[in-house]
């Protein structure tokens, strides 16, 4: 075999090559950005205006963050209310889940998700105040698995 006097050279712009193409597929993502909420759907009442939002579009099967942002008909954020999430499947009654929404200031309440199974879903969004009758509000939408 014959001496390659450039073999160091190319080794090592080789292995330079190599380590900064690893090192930008395993960069870490950045955590300081915010998380985004897409939207799953809007109702209009005479009271309110309602919006579902959840952060992966669309949801998946397991653990999901939701937000409903309340604000009243002149879009006024709603500070003062308890909101709920009650999920089930339409097509399969999965027993009661209701997860209770913590205010996040801004007409924002958010509350963490599971959902067992990939399909359609329902989220009946319960929207208490004081003074005032509970507004239920069904929002409808597909879990994918992944």
């Amino acid at each position: 075999m014959k001496n390659n006097r450039y073999a160091p050279a190319l080794l090592f712009l080789a292995m330079l090559f190599g380590a900064s193409a690893c090192s930008a597929q395993t960069k870490a993502p950045d955590s300081s950005a915010a998380k985004a909420y897409a939207p799953l759907g809007e109702i209009k009442t005479a009271g309110y205006v309602v919006r579902l939002l959840s952060d992966h579009a669309p949801p998946i099967r397991g653990v999901n963050a939701f937000e409903v942002l309340i604000t009243d008909a002149s879009g006024k954020a709603v500070d003062d209310a308890k909101a709920t999430f009650d999920l089930n499947m339409t097509n399969m009654n999965h027993g009661r889940n209701v997860v209770v929404a913590a205010p996040s200031g801004d007409g924002r309440y958010r509350g963490e998700v599971r959902f067992m199974m990939p399909g359609p879903w329902r989220a009946i969004v319960r929207i208490e105040r004081p003074g005032r009758a509970p507004v239920d509000l069904r929002f409808e939408f597909k879990v994918n698995f992944k």
